[in-house]
């Protein structure tokens, strides 16, 4: 009851702005499938009864949109990614992990992929650098997941990694033609982080983890969400995500998504409400990974619009007098001292941090180019246990122990051309609207910022599906300026 009147709440406050961004019809049809997923997720008491529930819900709903990955988006975050693998009905022990996820790729992105193919005016595989090594790196990590494991465990990760990587971008890259297209996928994911954070400040004030307990009842363990855990005594929240710095990390990405939206919104107190909501989900979350990247992505929202040293000077002026302010204050105190380098509270995370990277060289050297399975009990990493386990917080050192240097230059060099390739779209774009202008600066913010923020933490829960879709975002992006006239078809302001 608590999550439908807090989203209830957020769906009614944002419904004046959004309907200036989507269709009053879309807007309707997405909140209907929300609310109807959430009743879902909580009234099945069973995984598979959710799952069935799931499917003629979305099939239902998605036969009637045009914008399926702005629906995509919005439903992400509805239910916990916890897993459960499908029975092998007798002909195997199992087959292949399923979640929430993986249930809405299958129904959503999966039909889509295959007439995204057959079209004949879709960009071919291959042609995007980008593709080239989205394609090499899961050529790497498709072959070497026969290693070490059985000929059906080694096809499971295959359809996994196909699932996880390859689909999310494969469509987003292809689907998303015109403006129209980029803010209904846009807006889908500011919604669904939007009501995310309200219900993570409900978790903080009330030190109530939300979906804990449907958790238990879906038949997965409630801990899969991490526990109560805490920062200087006050809760972390994760809400539907898997950590709450996965939660810091989606609401440091919807930021950028909401500063390319903010061009098609009146401005109203609605508007600046949605603003303070997402900027506090990524405070609220407690997350420092996050905060710093949030900062990047503002820098590199303003290196690369105009006014650059008025408004940095602006942006910088009131950045000191904020920090004044909150030393007068103790949430302000509270929060800087929870800043990294310069806080005082739990300095042991960075130097872990630290000490992991540098424990972690000499066995990426060990199995430089190709990584290996069991790095984890290489005498270097004995002494890294930290509460029972070895945390690998570093999504490029996860890369490069997996699946080493050359899987880590495939990744890193998907992220590199991305970004360069949204660089050239954005300096062509500057010779057309406004809007197309703002797009290409908020997605180069939001790729630097992921950049930087998988540096402190792995990929679990969210993160890996969000940097694939924007990485997919990217090449959208580039071949819309690139390939066509670049037309607006609604005068907005500039941001």
């Amino acid at each position: 009851m608590v999550i439908l009147v807090i989203a209830a709440v957020v769906f009614h406050m944002a419904r004046p702005v959004a309907i200036q961004v989507v269709p009053a019809e879309t807007f309707s049809r997405w909140r209907t499938a929300w609310f109807g997923l959430t009743l879902a997720l909580f009234l099945s008491h069973n995984f598979w009864v959710y799952a069935l529930l799931l499917i003629v819900w979305v099939r239902y709903v998605a036969n009637r949109e045009q914008h399926v990955v702005g629906l995509f988006l919005l439903l992400l975050f509805v239910a916990p990614p916890a897993a459960m693998f499908i029975p092998g009905l007798g002909l195997f022990n199992q087959l292949f992990p399923i979640n929430h996820y993986k249930l809405l790729v299958l129904l959503l992105l999966v039909p889509l992929a295959w007439t995204l193919f057959q079209r004949r005016d879709s960009v071919r595989l291959g042609k995007p650098s980008v593709d080239k090594m989205v394609l090499g790196y899961l050529a790497v990590t498709c072959w070497l997941a026969f290693r070490e494991t059985s000929f059906t465990g080694g096809l499971r990760q295959v359809f996994t990694y196909f699932v996880d990587i390859f689909i999310p971008y494969y469509v987003v890259s292809r689907s998303l033609r015109n403006m129209e297209d980029f803010r209904g996928a846009f807006f889908g994911f500011v919604m669904g982080a939007g009501v995310l954070s309200a219900l993570a400040l409900f978790e903080v004030l009330r030190y109530w983890k939300l979906y804990q307990g449907v958790l238990a009842v879906l038949g997965f363990s409630p801990w899969q969400l991490g526990g109560y855990l805490e920062r200087m005594g006050v809760l972390r929240p994760d809400v539907t995500l898997s950590n709450s710095i996965v939660l810091g990390y989606v609401m440091m990405v919807a930021v950028g998504c909401h500063i390319f939206l903010l061009a098609y919104m009146p401005n109203s107190w609605r508007r600046q409400i949605g603003v303070g909501l997402l900027v506090g989900g990524v405070i609220w979350s407690l997350s420092r990974g996050p905060w710093v990247g949030l900062c990047l992505l503002s820098l590199v929202f303003v290196f690369t619009g105009t006014k650059v040293v008025s408004r940095l000077f602006k942006a910088t002026a009131l950045g000191i007098v904020a920090f004044l302010v909150a030393l007068q204050f103790p949430a302000g105190q509270f929060l800087l001292d929870l800043l990294p380098f310069i806080g005082a509270n739990e300095a042991g995370s960075v130097e872990y941090r630290e000490d992991l990277l540098t424990q972690a060289l000499p066995v990426v050297e060990r199995s430089f180019w190709f990584g290996s399975t069991d790095y984890l009990s290489a005498p270097e990493f004995q002494t890294m246990y930290s509460g029972g386990i070895i945390d690998i917080v570093n999504t490029y050192l996860a890369v490069v122990l997996n699946y080493g240097m050359v899987g880590l230059s495939f990744f890193v060099g998907a992220f590199l051309l991305a970004i360069l390739h949204t660089l050239r779209a954005l300096r062509k774009a500057r010779r057309g609207r406004d809007h197309v202008v703002l797009l290409g600066r908020s997605l180069l913010a939001v790729l630097l910022s992921i950049m930087l923020t998988i540096y402190t933490v792995s990929s679990i829960g969210a993160v890996p599906i969000v940097y694939w879709l924007f990485l997919g975002m990217s090449v959208a992006y580039h071949q819309m300026v690139l390939s066509q006239p670049v037309i607006e078809e609604t005068a907005g302001r500039r941001v």
